[in-house]
């Protein structure tokens, strides 16, 4: 168990995220991050992503994915994004414990409590063209608020284009 992290994946998911948004492939790639950590009642997963030493990237696209909680009989649980040097979220999104909760490709796709932004534009550009390098990343908060733990996994895609490569 734990968090797998691990870049240029060609999983399902991925593929279908890169071949969702009409941008040219070259110069991107995609971080994948599986956390399967299990997340009791009242808890969060954080997970911080960052380019490698030396380079600076840019946030095409993401895809957020949390399977309702097993055993969960109330509650929610959610998803929130933020700068590692901010408090304020990006983004947020928030299900209750028998639904998932879904960011693909920019939009909310299941967030049955709430989101912010709360219309489909904000929420795709409220992410993209965010730059991250390896002392400023980004965060994401899983919040399981229920009284059950989230043993199942939280998958994250980070679709990104290398910027800039800066001398180490």
């Amino acid at each position: 168990m734990g968090v797998k992290m691990s870049r240029g994946t060609h999983d399902w998911w991925a593929q279908g995220l890169q071949s969702m948004i009409a941008m040219p492939a070259e110069g991107t790639e995609i971080i994948e991050v599986i956390d399967s950590t299990p997340v009791p009642g009242g808890e969060l997963a954080q997970v911080t992503v960052r380019a490698p030493s030396g380079y600076i990237y840019e946030i095409i696209s993401m895809m957020l994915a949390a399977p309702p909680v097993p055993g969960a009989a109330s509650g929610t649980h959610s998803f929130e994004v933020r700068s590692e040097q901010g408090t304020v979220p990006i983004t947020y999104g928030e299900s209750n414990y028998n639904d998932c909760v879904e960011y693909i490709c920019g939009i909310w796709h299941t967030a049955t409590v709430g989101a912010i932004p709360t219309t489909e534009i904000a929420q795709i550009f409220c992410v993209r063209g965010l730059r991250i390098d390896s002392d400023s990343g980004i965060v994401v908060d899983y919040r399981n608020m229920t009284g059950a733990t989230q043993t199942d996994a939280r998958i994250m895609y980070f679709w990104v284009r290398k910027v800039k490569v800066t001398e180490v």
